[in-house]
């Protein structure tokens, strides 16, 4: 834009605006739509939302799509605008633009089952809107609603704290016209050993639920699958009254990815006058480190900038935040320069994730030709690793 003035002035105030972004919504379903949020002129931390279907916070996923992938989306602003106790909009902050896109997406059945405690099987489990409901035992499970004679015996299916009506109709549960914005919870008396299935079907979804009532002890020879300790295991401590110990056990495990497992203690104590005791249990997912990486853009002149960025995540979508990472260019070690606010190879600042599991770094590349930006990370002895090529190229 070109001012021409035509007389001598002493001050030019001058307005400008920019249009603000844009966002195009795609509704897949009911529960699932796709956002894009974009912008011919780049932008940085723009508050982005959207309306939804009355749920639950947790059946509600916010994922950015990014190289064909999702990434969960954890930093969310969750609003009940009628004050229902339901969700019906989402905020959250989209880090920069031109053109970004994600997916919001609601669980209408989520299943999530807690191994045997003291005989009984629990499977908590949320729906949203009304629909029938029935529950079987499936994949060889047997049981039934009176007698102890087979794997389970059904106990009650709740809605919260409320026990709820149902039929038994060909050895299924069944609740017509189903609605619970509470968890709900189906209890099962365990009878035998051995892995037991139920298959929960809400309208038109399908869930299934398993049990390992197979319990024991953690190994202690390396190797053992799904885990082994390398720790004593029984551990023993000695105590008078009103004094404790703590015991510590490392586990290496070996399994399929996203497999959860339930872990405890269990306490024998010599003196007749304590109860023995279980510790609380906790549950534990096998996991990988996952690594996206964009280059913005891909394609530079020497000595222009170009930034990397992404997030580092466990497969499961939890961030792995404040974490260092390295940044290679063509296997040549990148560090953070403060002063110049730019990676290069002869400073030593760190590089690493936010409390978000973001990273975003900028650097330049000094010669022509096709370069290889690598990212990677080490957890726990777990390496994530993501590679994008970058294209630098001379005008003369």
């Amino acid at each position: 834009t070109k001012f021409i003035i035509g007389e001598e002035v002493k001050e030019i105030k001058v307005e400008y605006y920019t249009p603000a972004p844009l966002a195009l919504e795609k509704n897949i379903s009911k529960y699932k739509k796709q956002i894009i949020v974009y912008s011919d002129t780049h932008y940085d931390n723009i508050l982005t939302y959207t309306s939804i279907t009355e749920s639950s916070k947790k059946a509600i996923k916010l994922y950015w799509l990014i190289n064909g992938s999702r990434r969960l989306v954890t930093n969310i602003s969750y609003i009940d605008s009628n004050n229902n106790s339901k969700i019906d909009r989402i905020e959250w902050i989209t880090p920069y633009l031109s053109n970004q896109t994600y997916e919001v997406e609601i669980t209408v059945l989520n299943v999530q089952s807690y191994p045997t405690i003291g005989g009984n099987w629990t499977v908590a489990f949320n729906t949203i809107g009304t629909a029938d409901l029935a529950i079987t035992a499936v994949n060889g499970t047997i049981w039934s609603n009176i007698n102890e004679d087979n794997d389970l015996k059904f106990l009650e299916v709740r809605c919260g704290n409320d026990i709820l009506e149902y039929e038994w109709i060909n050895d299924s549960v069944f609740i017509e016209n189903y609605e619970c914005y509470e968890t709900g919870y189906e209890i099962s008396k365990v009878l035998t050993s051995g892995k037991h299935t139920l298959e929960f079907e809400f309208g038109s979804q399908t869930a299934y639920a398993s049990n390992d009532a197979s319990k024991g002890a953690i190994s202690t020879t390396p190797g053992a699958t799904p885990f082994y300790t390398i720790n004593l295991n029984p551990q023993n401590c000695t105590l008078n009254a009103g004094q404790s110990c703590s015991l510590t056990w490392q586990v290496n495990a070996t399994g399929a990815l996203h497999t959860p497992f339930e872990f405890f203690g269990i306490t024998s104590v010599d003196n007749t006058d304590i109860t023995n005791v279980n510790s609380t249990k906790i549950n534990i997912t096998i996991a990988e480190m996952t690594i996206s990486e964009t280059l913005s853009p891909p394609r530079i002149e020497i000595n222009e900038n170009s930034s990397v960025y992404g997030y580092v995540n466990t497969s499961d979508g939890e961030p792995i935040t404040n974490h260092n990472i390295s940044i290679y260019v063509d296997d040549v070690r990148y560090y953070y320069n403060p002063t110049s606010g730019l990676l290069d190879t002869t400073s030593s600042g760190a590089t690493t994730t936010n409390a978000s599991g973001f990273y975003n770094y900028t650097f330049n590349s000094s010669t022509a030709g096709a370069k290889t930006i690598k990212v990677n990370a080490t957890l726990n002895n777990i390496i994530g690793e993501q590679t994008a090529g970058l294209a630098v190229y001379s005008s003369t």
